[in-house]
């Protein structure tokens, strides 16, 4: 009986996190102007992207007054070990060199994949993502792309 008890509220509480995320980007894409987007099609297009886990949740806009459009993620964690991942893309300049500066805090990964700038890190465990880190994650790619040099193709 207790067996059947904890996997039924154990699942309970699974379904409640998503419910209460779905939430919260329903939400976050309101305040910020943002679309939802499905997350199939974000990675059928951006199939060369190496994101810490799959996509969950896709928005793009031009959130928290960034200069360019952005694609806002939530992603699973394939482990298990943490609940997910906050990921933003932004478009890097074309031919941008691929060194990039460390951001504020170690937590925060930034990579240049394929023109695109990508800024991740972990969802803080038992809060979830947060508005106030998703913006400064936004910020975080957006000063990266807009440092990155432009270079010229070859003519």
């Amino acid at each position: 009986m207790f067996v059947f008890w904890a996997a039924r509220r154990s699942q309970v509480h699974k379904r409640a996190m998503r419910y209460g995320q779905r939430a919260f980007v329903h939400q976050y894409a309101a305040s910020r102007g943002l679309r939802e987007e499905d997350e199939r099609a974000f990675h059928a297009h951006f199939m060369r992207l190496d994101l810490p886990g799959p996509a969950r949740n896709v928005m793009l806009g031009r959130p928290a007054a960034i200069g360019r459009d952005a694609r806002v993620l939530l992603c699973s964690d394939p482990s298990g070990d943490s609940p997910g991942f906050e990921a933003v893309v932004v478009e890097a300049p074309g031919g941008a060199a691929p060194s990039l500066d460390l951001p504020p805090d170690e937590d925060t990964k930034l990579e240049l994949q394929d023109g695109y700038v990508v800024a991740h890190r972990r969802t803080a465990p038992g809060v979830g993502p947060s508005v106030e880190g998703l913006d400064a994650l936004c910020r975080i790619a957006d000063a990266t792309a807009a440092g990155l040099p432009r270079v010229e193709p070859y003519s």
